[in-house]
């Protein structure tokens, strides 16, 4: 899966609230530089995309994590994801 498979957001965030966006922004960097196995927040990413029902962040951090993984991590998009309870 390319980068330019994943679908593309109907707002744009960072204009609309530019001060949550950048809350947001800062929370990412502080997480990346906690200590934690990258691909570890990758998977957090992605379960908080399930249970958020978004499907542009859903595609997106399973593509990140995919392509950390080396495509092995998650189904290829036009399978199903696995749903949690």
């Amino acid at each position: 899966m390319s980068r330019s498979d994943v679908i593309q957001p109907r707002l744009e965030y960072k204009q609309i609230a530019p001060e949550g966006y950048e809350a947001l922004s800062r929370l990412e960097v502080y997480t990346r530089r906690c200590g934690l196995e990258p691909s570890l927040l990758d998977v957090v990413e992605v379960r908080a995309s399930q249970i958020n029902g978004c499907a542009y962040c859903l595609d997106l951090h399973t593509w990140v994590l995919n392509t950390r993984m080396g495509g092995r991590a998650c189904n290829r998009r036009n399978e199903p994801r696995p749903r949690w309870s």
